[in-house]
């Protein structure tokens, strides 16, 4: 699957931080309305378990763009969110999603994981942050 630049730049900080991952994976039981939702990054702990999941969400996540579907593309985006965030919160698999506005060449591994903005605390996180 081809990468856009903001996750680029994560694949990229990831592999400068000798991180274990896995893009676009699937789960048992994460569907949309017509098919499997993928998380963009899974993030692994050295024993191969999950250490958390991560999003990295584009203008069309949080804005409603005419080229992603308008109101409507907007909506079922938000929807496809939640359900993700529903999973991983169900699973106790701790979440980030990162928004487009801070994906930049300062972003370092570390605000990444620490910025609690970042953490998905209930289903309604990509909701409360709309700009």
């Amino acid at each position: 699957m081809r990468s856009s630049s903001y996750e680029q730049l994560v694949i990229d900080l990831l592999k400068k931080n000798k991180i274990d991952f896995k893009r676009e994976q699937t789960f048992e039981g994460l569907k949309g309305f017509k098919a499997d939702l993928r998380f963009d990054f899974v993030i692994y702990n050295q024993d191969g378990t999950i250490k958390y999941f991560l999003e990295v969400n584009g203008e069309q996540h949080y804005k409603e763009i005419s080229a992603w579907g308008g109101q409507r593309g907007l909506q079922k985006r938000l929807e496809y969110d939640r359900k993700k965030m529903a999973y991983a919160l169900a699973h106790n698999i701790p979440m980030i999603c990162l928004p487009y506005w801070d994906i930049n060449s300062s972003l370092t591994y570390d605000k990444l994981i620490s910025n609690s903005d970042y953490k998905v605390k209930t289903i309604w996180h990509t909701d409360n942050i709309i700009k």
